[in-house]
């Protein structure tokens, strides 16, 4: 189950940040993607997908990613996946990012 659920078009890219304060301990940070955290992504059918996934970038207790492109009509699964600095405790959370040429319905 995702945590958070994104409308996108193909043609925008932005950043998205996930907080894992509420996972982390205060002295603790998200550590460096040399060291193990990351962002993936995978489309519906389970196929890997580096295309829409851009600069990560870890501050403090985020982990940020830049979305770029991706496919009308698919649905991904982004996973941010945190590692922290001093106890390597390892958590998630997950982006469901729907992309869309046109978004009708209401809201």
């Amino acid at each position: 189950m995702a945590d958070a659920i994104k409308y996108k078009r193909p043609s925008e890219d932005f950043d998205y940040t996930f907080s894992f304060a509420d996972k982390l301990a205060a002295s603790e940070n998200v550590d460096t993607v040399a060291n193990g955290s990351d962002v993936t992504a995978v489309t519906s059918d389970g196929t890997v997908n580096t295309a829409i996934i851009g600069t990560k970038t870890p501050s403090a207790q985020t982990l940020k990613v830049h979305l770029t492109a991706g496919t009308n009509l698919e649905d991904y699964l982004v996973t941010f996946h945190a590692k922290a600095t001093t106890s390597g405790d390892e958590y998630e959370k997950v982006l469901e990012l729907r992309v869309r040429t046109e978004i009708t319905g209401g809201f």
